[in-house]
């Protein structure tokens, strides 16, 4: 990864705080499409409806790909808030002869898989990276989390491993998935204006490369395991 001036984890917080906030509801410009899409990879329609076992058979039927002993990479299709955008998506291969993707599994030949965990269960408490978060916070815990990628831990992939329970509603779903887009495209504003003083959107073709290099977005989608009960004594949410 390339050197980058090195900021405090408070100026980074600060610069979150009074970010300007991406609304979903206007067009994605060509450089935050550029960003979002998975080069090289078979395109599919991603389902959210469907559970874990209908949406992996979905998949393959649509690239004839074996996901054993995976990693693979997809440019899954979405439509969300009457939108439709691609983005990475990462298919492991949880079955017979693989044990899935794990944190250090390569991804290539170049990136590894490093995934934070987004957790669902049938009560639709989220679990992120291993707090309890209110729904209506995930856009900005997602921004910080995915900031934290690229500075603290200089990841190239900032992968989200989203997981839910059957139960869980195709709307909860679909939201979950579109605030994690949401936040990490306003982390991604955060850092151009870091690295080159404009927004995603005022970047050159040449610098949305660079920055894409180094700041990748990507959903793992893999048999959920088992996810954990409500705690029985309430926990504290996250909120903005």
């Amino acid at each position: 990864m390339t050197n980058h001036p090195k900021i405090t984890l408070l100026s980074i917080l600060l610069f979150a705080i009074v970010a300007p906030k991406f609304l979903w509801s206007q067009d994605l410009c060509p450089n935050q499409i550029e960003l979002l899409h998975a080069l090289n990879a078979p395109v599919v329609q991603v389902n959210l409806g469907l559970n874990d076992e209908g949406l992996r058979y979905s998949l393959q039927k649509q690239t004839d790909l074996s996901f054993c002993p995976g990693p693979v990479k997809l440019n899954g299709q979405f439509q969300l808030n009457n939108k439709a955008f691609s983005t990475l998506i990462v298919m492991g291969g949880k079955c017979d002869d693989s044990t899935g993707i794990s944190n250090e599994r390569a991804y290539s030949s170049h990136v590894l898989v490093r995934s934070k965990d987004v957790l669902i269960n049938a009560h639709h408490q989220l679990l992120i990276n291993g707090h309890l978060v209110h729904e209506d916070s995930v856009i900005l815990f997602i921004q910080n989390l995915s900031l934290e990628f690229f500075w603290k831990y200089e990841y190239r992939l900032v992968a989200y491993s989203v997981q839910w329970e059957n139960e869980v509603s195709q709307s909860f779903r679909e939201q979950i998935v579109q605030d994690i887009i949401q936040g990490f495209l306003m982390a991604a504003d955060s850092v151009s204006e870091r690295l080159y003083q404009k927004s995603v959107c005022q970047l050159s073709s040449e610098e949305v490369k660079t920055l894409k290099k180094d700041f990748q977005f990507a959903l793992v989608l893999d048999k959920p395991a088992p996810l954990p009960p409500p705690p029985r004594k309430r926990m504290p949410e996250i909120k903005d």
